[in-house]
């Protein structure tokens, strides 16, 4: 997958999150909600985490 990241000071394209393996546009409230352990921000395309096994999280549609 390209560019992850812990830390959300930089631009990025999704929210992800590492227990569920679904990712979040980065304005979704629910991605506000995912404990720090688990909150991964990512530059990657869509398609780079479909491919990666994530899944588009049902609330934002991403």
């Amino acid at each position: 997958i390209a560019v992850q990241m812990k830390d959300s000071s930089m631009d990025y394209n999704y929210i992800l999150n590492s227990k569920t393996m679904t990712f979040h546009k980065p304005e979704c409230e629910k991605a506000s909600r995912i404990g720090t352990k688990n909150k991964i921000y990512s530059y990657a395309e869509r398609e780079e985490l479909i491919g990666a096994g994530y899944t588009a999280a049902e609330c934002c549609n991403p």
